[in-house]
């Protein structure tokens, strides 16, 4: 590694940062724009020892996945820094680097600020394990997505959701329903005039009077608890005609605030191709609802 072969010692004895020793001389450093005077800090500390690697801020451009370019810095680094604390700590942009750089067995550090303290995180990649429920008519569309979303993003896609049809909801769909309200987890619903209406009954007093009543699953609620407490709901507009799903009143409480769904043909014409800043903030959404989720089953 390039901080053993240089001969210069680990530690910046002025800045009384610790490097450690399996530290690679070149690291992304990930991180909030609004964590600016941090990071020039850092540096600062990693003069002379590691090469850093800081990513611009980019204007958007519809035609390209920002990530894209963030992910081929992240690989062409060995390393990767990223801040604890402050706007990074909140950012999910961080979380989604962080999690690419242990999925892709680089060295990554978390660097304490306060303490002034890099730290190695060895801890694994997020299950980025979701359910996907779109109308068959779509299928083409929401494929071609979903296949970068796992060949390019590491999603592991449950794709059994596609068989809805228009019109009246046959056994197996309710099934469905019930499965993810039951087993809960990240769930992306792609909106159109088709699946509308699946998500129109699942967040509906209907479908959990159903579910009390005739579900065949164990499951049990009661009036006082969150019967959605396990789903996290991600949605994407992919129907220029689509309206939000209707809520009933008496669930308002329970909706998830990513109802205000993402429109992923935002700003284009032609509606067979996507807006790539649109599918990164999809992406980030997603990681979001993970980073829920995984605490969840956690506490």
């Amino acid at each position: 590694m390039s901080n053993g072969s240089s001969g210069k010692s680990p530690q910046n004895a002025s800045q009384n940062l610790l490097l450690p020793a399996e530290l690679p001389g070149r690291c992304f450093i990930s991180h909030s724009y609004q964590d600016g005077a941090v990071v020039e800090s850092l540096i600062k500390m990693l003069q002379d020892h590691v090469e850093p690697v800081i990513f611009p801020r980019q204007e958007p451009d519809p035609q390209r996945a920002v990530s894209n370019e963030i992910i081929v810095k992240i690989l062409d680094c060995p390393g990767l820094i990223y801040l604890k604390g402050g706007a990074s700590e909140k950012s999910f942009w961080v979380s989604f680097e962080r999690d690419y750089a242990l999925r892709s067995k680089r060295v990554v550090y978390a660097y304490d600020p306060k303490r002034r303290r890099l730290t190695r995180d060895t801890s694994s990649p997020l299950p980025l394990d979701i359910a996907v429920v779109s109308h068959r008519s779509d299928r083409e569309r929401v494929e071609r997505l979903l296949s970068w979303m796992a060949n390019e993003r590491h999603f592991v896609i449950d794709r059994r959701h596609l068989r809805s049809t228009f019109g009246g909801f046959t056994g197996d769909i309710m099934l469905i329903m019930e499965e993810l309200l039951m087993y809960g987890g990240v769930i992306l619903w792609m909106m159109g005039r088709g699946s509308q209406a699946i998500a129109d009954s699942f967040y509906s007093e209907d479908f959990l009077d159903y579910v009390r009543e005739y579900s065949a699953l164990d499951y049990e609620f009661d009036e006082d608890t969150d019967p959605y407490g396990n789903v996290h709901s991600v949605f994407a507009r992919i129907d220029p005609e689509w309206e939000p799903p209707r809520v009933d009143a008496e669930l308002a409480e329970f909706v998830p605030a990513s109802y205000n769904a993402l429109d992923l043909y935002e700003g284009l014409s032609d509606t067979t191709s996507f807006n790539w800043n649109r599918v990164d903030d999809l992406i980030i959404r997603l990681y979001a609802q993970v980073l829920v989720a995984s605490k969840s089953v956690d506490d």
